[in-house]
């Protein structure tokens, strides 16, 4: 299963969007570079449709905006 985290200025590209595809398995693995937005509504516009979005956790790293599963 694939799921899509997107990040508000993560460290690797400060200033931007970004929006990473994982695939669940015994581990969680990065699929592919990273794609990379100047806003949350474009980050937003590469998340296939029919996922549900879930916002960042207490615990998540603060960078995290949400989830796409």
């Amino acid at each position: 299963m694939d799921y899509y985290v997107i990040y508000e200025n993560p460290t690797d590209y400060p200033g931007e969007w970004v929006v990473r595809r994982y695939t669940l398995g015994f581990y969680a693995t990065a699929m592919g570079k990273p794609k990379r937005f100047l806003s949350l509504e474009d980050a937003r516009g590469c998340i296939p449709q029919g996922l549900t979005c879930f916002k960042r956790e207490v615990v998540d790293d603060p960078v995290i905006v949400e989830t796409w599963l």
